[in-house]
């Protein structure tokens, strides 16, 4: 759907995607839409619930570092939504790797796949 006619569609049940920016970092999480008033959506997953305009898919009382808006959950930013979970939860296990317990073999793998990949550097 065009613009923002898709907002105007939802129904509870349905899934969208929150595109949460926080000091330049985007953060894209799905959930369920929960309830619909005359003015707001209100989506959520087991631990809370969040509070959109139905106008324009704006969180509500969002400040300028936190930015949150809803996304339609079409193929492409579903597509966009699996590729960035897969690289932050890659990231996360990075961080918390200990170099130093890991053999050489595995270190040559790692290095192997850096260098091949030439987004890397």
């Amino acid at each position: 759907m065009n613009d923002n006619k898709w907002l105007e569609a939802l129904k509870p049940d349905d899934i969208v995607i929150e595109n949460r920016t926080m000091y330049s970092i985007r953060y894209w999480a799905m959930s369920k839409v929960l309830r619909l008033t005359k003015t707001q959506i209100i989506v959520g997953n087991a631990s809370r619930e969040r509070r959109y305009r139905r106008s324009d898919g704006c969180e509500v009382s969002s400040d300028i570092w936190h930015r949150t808006h809803l996304l339609e959950a079409t193929e492409e930013n579903m597509k966009i939504f699996r590729e960035d979970r897969i690289r932050y939860e890659a990231q996360q296990l990075i961080r918390a790797t200990s170099f130093n317990k890991l053999s050489t073999a595995s270190l040559v793998t790692i290095k192997e796949c850096i260098e091949r990949d030439p987004k890397a550097n």
